[in-house]
């Protein structure tokens, strides 16, 4: 997800209202100044994005940020996925929002933790019972 950091650089390089500077230096209608602003703007013209960054003095870099978009991901990997352990937990985790990936994510580190203490715990007791019966 790409998002439009334009309210914060305005606030920025502002003195008045980012809206108004927008209208006033840019032509740019109020509404639209409005949906760049508050971020529901869902689509923006290479144009514009050329007047905003010559406006602010400022790069594309510094207009827009990047967010991995983790349930995305997953849903265009569950295709792929042939095991089918594998492809369930994908499934499963493909309609989460990123914060709910994450904590189950969390879950999963700590019980893939618990797994192997209890696996090394059998090692040890298994090797203990080899060496006493010897």
């Amino acid at each position: 997800m790409l998002k439009l950091n334009l309210e914060y650089l305005l606030k920025l390089k502002c003195r008045d209202d980012g809206r108004t500077f927008l209208v006033n230096n840019k032509e740019m209608s109020y509404g639209k100044a409005r949906k760049l602003t508050n971020g529901t703007s869902k689509e923006i013209a290479y144009l514009t994005i050329e007047d905003l960054c010559d406006g602010l003095d400022c790069g594309i870099a510094d207009l827009f940020e990047y967010i991995p978009d983790k349930g995305r991901l997953i849903k265009g990997l569950v295709p792929l996925i042939r095991d089918p352990n594998m492809r369930s937990i994908a499934e499963r985790l493909q309609d989460k929002s990123p914060e709910e990936i994450e904590w189950f994510m969390a879950r999963f580190d700590d019980l893939e933790e618990e797994y192997k203490r209890k696996k090394e715990e059998e090692q040890r007791k298994r090797e203990g019972g080899e060496g006493a019966g010897g």
